[in-house]
């Protein structure tokens, strides 16, 4: 990547109706999350990031999003605890979650994704599959409350 390039500067190849979303980043893991971070940004879209679910929760409580995307497995709360609580709190933006995990899924986890017909991506993944999850979970997406959200 040229060192001149901004970090928010759009990715040519991303179709520009589904650039410039609100994406929230959740990992327990600050390299996982700084690079999704990055990645989303040089995509065009505004990201904020939380390293645990309850630091998401509260984020969730005060700035809107136009999607979440968190890991599954982290120490204080797991992705599965977290949308569950987010579907509960914001039960219009339980269509807007995505999940990662590096883990193999156990059997209640694989019923629970099941259950709640969300998308998990499998780590490492690349970044057509991040593009095209993120797309799919847009365009099925119920459309988001508009509150004003902060700068990062």
């Amino acid at each position: 990547m040229p060192a001149d390039r901004p970090e928010s500067a759009p990715s040519a190849t991303y179709p520009p109706a589904a650039r410039n979303r609100r994406m929230l980043v959740v990992d327990d893991d600050p390299k996982v999350r700084g690079l999704l971070k990055r990645v989303l940004r040089l995509e065009g879209h505004r990201v904020a990031s939380a390293g645990s679910a309850r630091r998401a929760l509260e984020i969730l409580g005060t700035d809107s999003f136009d999607l979440v995307l968190t890991d599954l497995m982290m120490p204080d709360m797991t992705g599965a605890g977290l949308y569950e609580e987010i579907a509960r709190r914001w039960p219009s933006m339980s269509d807007r979650v995505l999940f990662f995990t590096g883990a193999a899924l156990t059997q209640d986890q694989e019923a629970f994704f099941r259950r709640v017909g969300r998308v998990v991506l499998r780590k490492p993944f690349r970044l057509e599959e991040i593009r095209e999850a993120i797309d799919s979970a847009l365009a099925e997406a119920a459309p988001r409350p508009r509150v004003a959200a902060r700068a990062d």
